[in-house]
């Protein structure tokens, strides 16, 4: 099979010839890859700036067809499936208290497309643990979806009930950005701004139809001045910039909270009063991946959902053959689309 190696010493991809996986024990199925999305994390991992394991393949972002299965399976060949790349013990400490994204022996610790062989490959091998059936209604176009989305309904998770009526503002209008304003729409949320730099970005929020405004920080900040009693109830990074994290703090209600979604870079801090903190009654909340729970619950929003909020061409997201890779992520990292998709 084709396939795409790490090689980390030489912060590179490199384009190979593998042996198809084959299933080893009674907990494991082989998947034939059809889409396997391209993640910022990837970039990261080429990058030198995110640990992976040296040779692995890459990609924890896929969606296939079972392709092999064990003598005795509640899998079929030929059925469609989605993978949520976070395995857990279901035993250490964490896992006990229901946070499996923290798991000792799983969770960041085991992860396949960084851990282990992934799904930039025509074939990829899986616990059954991991793997879950798609539903008929739901096309591979959304299901790739599922892992960040995943993520999000785990943030939904931590963040408790969101009151319909708040006022809330995203930083970053990339995938996750968009992804947020989705299920943010879908839940019944109206009194929602996108501060977003690119122009062209700006533009793909603009005509999702969400009746979303999309601005830079400027008209953010200007709309601020003229209703100064319109703070916000809530602030979700989506981007990573801690620059837009410190910015956003000021324009917080007594009460608000800022949610750190995206990624940002270990060596960067931001600045925050204690007394601002208790003065304000202020909530800073992590989301670190997901759970296999929210990744159950984002299959159903996706499947609820459908191709009013899921479609490549409404989300500015573009296919490629695995041998373009090059291209690919030249054409991401330049933020010529949201996301890339690799096609089997």
């Amino acid at each position: 099979m084709n396939c795409l190696r790490l090689d980390a010493k030489n912060e590179r991809l490199i384009y190979k010839k593998s042996e198809i996986p084959k299933v080893t024990h009674d907990k494991e199925v082989v998947i034939k890859v059809v889409l396997a999305g391209v993640c910022g994390t990837d970039l990261h991992i080429v990058e030198g700036k995110f640990n992976a394991a040296d040779g692995v393949v890459l990609g924890h972002e896929f969606v296939g067809i079972i392709h092999e299965v064990p003598k005795i399976s509640s899998f079929k060949v030929g059925e469609r499936v989605l993978v949520n790349p976070n395995i857990t013990c279901g035993v250490c400490f964490y896992c006990k208290r229901s946070q499996f994204n923290f798991c000792q022996q799983g969770g960041m610790n085991y992860t396949i497309g960084i851990s282990v062989d992934g799904g930039f490959a025509e074939y990829c091998k899986a616990h059954i643990s991991m793997v879950f059936k798609m539903p008929s209604s739901v096309q591979f176009e959304q299901a790739v979806l599922c892992e960040p989305i995943s993520c999000i309904t785990h943030g939904l998770d931590i963040m408790g009930e969101i009151p319909i009526g708040s006022k809330i503002l995203i930083l970053g209008a990339g995938i996750i950005g968009l992804l947020w304003c989705g299920l943010l729409h879908h839940l019944g949320h109206r009194n929602v701004y996108v501060v977003q730099r690119s122009v062209g970005r700006r533009k793909t929020v603009n005509e999702l139809g969400l009746g979303y405004k999309c601005i830079s920080w400027e008209e953010f900040e200007a709309c601020q001045k003229d209703c100064p009693e319109y703070k916000l109830d809530y602030v979700i990074d989506g981007s990573g910039n801690t620059d837009a994290m410190f910015r956003a703090l000021p324009h917080l209600q007594k009460g608000g909270k800022l949610i750190i979604f995206g990624v940002a870079d270990p060596a960067k801090k931001i600045e925050v009063s204690p007394f601002e903190i208790y003065k304000m009654e202020m909530t800073i909340i992590g989301i670190q991946v997901n759970t296999n729970p929210s990744f159950q619950r984002a299959i159903n929003f996706i499947e609820a959902m459908g191709d009013k909020y899921f479609t490549f061409e409404k989300l500015n997201i573009r296919t490629y053959k695995l041998e373009e890779y090059e291209t690919a992520f030249k054409d991401l990292n330049d933020r010529k689309y949201t996301k890339i998709v690799f096609k089997f």
